[in-house]
């Protein structure tokens, strides 16, 4: 959940709410529970996520945009990097844009050893 408020010029507040599901393909599973780093040389990870924003005050009070938004993420556990791909389709005549492409590349740092 994200409230956002603009604070010099034209003011408007906003309310965004995003829940999504998720599947990691990763072998290791079996009738448990999957390591945390798993064997295996890519992980990949199917996504969808679904995004709705209110315009809660200012010109565009009353604008709702819901967006699905289906990716795929390749993680390579060894080194920790990540790719991420995704398409947004909005869902409603209230819209931002007819089509959102996202591209994420990034590493997930693990941050145990500095708090030692």
């Amino acid at each position: 959940m994200e409230y956002g408020a603009a604070v010099s010029g034209p003011t408007s507040s906003e309310f965004e709410f995003a829940t999504s599901i998720t599947y990691s393909f990763i072998d290791e599973t079996g009738e448990g529970i999957a390591p945390s780093i798993p064997h295996q040389t890519l992980v990949s990870t199917v996504m969808l996520e679904l995004v709705s924003e209110s315009m809660l005050t200012g010109d565009e009070k009353g604008q709702d945009v819901i967006t699905l938004a289906p990716g795929l993420q390749i993680w390579h556990p060894e080194s920790n990097w990540k790719l991420r791909f995704g398409v947004g389709f909005p869902l409603t005549s209230d819209r931002e844009n007819d089509l959102a492409v996202y591209f994420q590349f990034g590493n997930h740092f693990d941050w145990g050893h500095f708090l030692e």
